[in-house]
C-alpha cells in the first residue's frame, strides 16, 4: 500500500499521479476511498472499467459493489455476462452468491448451452467453503432453465448432482418444471428439444431455434432466453 498512498499524496498536492503499472489501480482506488477523494476514485474506476477482461471482470464487479461505484459495476457485470461460459475456474468460484443469482436470471447471459451452465454452477457449488445453505442453493436452482436441457441430461446429471440433494433444491426444480408444464402449449419449452445454434449469436434476434424432438412431445414456440454460442473450432491449413 506504500506506493498507493504515495500516489494518492501526489494527487492531493499536485493534482496528478503516475502509476508504474495497472496493478496499482485497485490499491489507489481503495486508498482514495479511505481518504474520501472522490475525483481520484472516479478516475481509478474509469481506468479499471477500460481495462476489464475475462480474468478481471468478476473482481471488478465485487470492487464496484464494495465501494458503491455503479458505472464500474454495470461495465463489470456486462463483461461477466458476456464471457460467463469462458470464465476460468479461478474467476468462477469467487463469484458471490447474489452475483451468480443475477447472472442466472439474466436473459442476456452468454453460454453455449444450459447444460454447460448447470455444470458451471456445479463447479461453483463444489468450491464453496462452507457450502451454501439449502435455501441459498435453491435460489440458484430456480433460476436455471431446466426445460432447455435434454431429458437425458436432467435424469442422469441434474437429479444426481450433490447440489440437488436437498428438499429446497428439489422443490425449486419441481417449481421450474411445473411452471413450464402449466404454460400454454404454444409457449411451452419441450423437455426433449435440441437447440440449433445459428451462425450469428451476437444479436438478440439471432437466438437458437428449436426443431421437432425425436421423442417426447412439445415444441419450442419462443426463443430461448439465453444467448447461446457455438463452440469455437479451429481450422488448420
Amino acid at each position: 500500500m506504500g506506493a498507493a498512498f504515495s500516489a494518492v499524496l501526489d494527487f492531493m498536492y499536485l493534482g496528478v499521479c503516475e502509476l508504474v503499472d495497472d496493478s496499482l489501480l485497485v490499491p489507489v482506488l481503495e486508498a482514495a476511498s479511505l481518504l474520501q477523494i472522490q475525483s481520484l476514485i472516479d478516475l481509478c474506476a474509469n481506468a479499471i472499467a477500460e481495462r476489464i477482461s475475462l480474468h478481471s471482470c468478476v473482481g471488478a464487479w465485487a470492487l464496484a459493489e464494495r465501494h458503491e461505484l455503479p458505472s464500474l459495476a454495470v461495465a463489470a457485470q456486462a463483461q461477466t455476462r458476456a464471457c460467463f461460459g469462458d470464465l476460468p475456474l479461478k474467476a468462477l468460484v469467487v463469484i458471490e452468491h447474489h452475483m451468480l443469482c443475477a447472472l442466472l436470471a439474466d436473459d442476456q447471459l452468454v453460454v453455449q448451452s444450459e447444460e454447460l451452465l448447470f455444470e458451471a454452477v456445479e463447479r461453483w457449488y463444489a468450491a464453496q467453503s462452507p457450502p451454501p445453505t439449502a435455501d441459498a442453493t435453491a435460489e440458484l436452482v430456480e433460476r436455471i432453465r431446466f426445460p432447455l436441457m435434454g431429458q437425458t441430461f436432467v435424469n442422469d446429471k441434474v437429479l444426481a448432482a450433490p447440489m440437488m440433494q436437498t428438499l429446497p433444491a428439489s422443490k425449486a426444480l419441481a417449481k421450474v418444471l411445473l411452471a413450464n408444464m402449466l404454460t400454454p402449449a404454444k409457449y411451452r419449452i419441450g423437455m426433449n428439444i435440441k437447440l440449433r445454434v445459428p451462425h450469428c449469436v451476437a444479436c438478440r434476434p439471432c437466438r437458437a431455434r428449436a426443431r421437432k424432438p425425436e421423442s417426447g412431445s412439445g415444441y419450442l414456440r419462443r426463443r430461448p432466453r439465453r444467448v447461446y454460442t457455438a463452440p469455437q473450432v479451429s481450422s488448420h491449413s
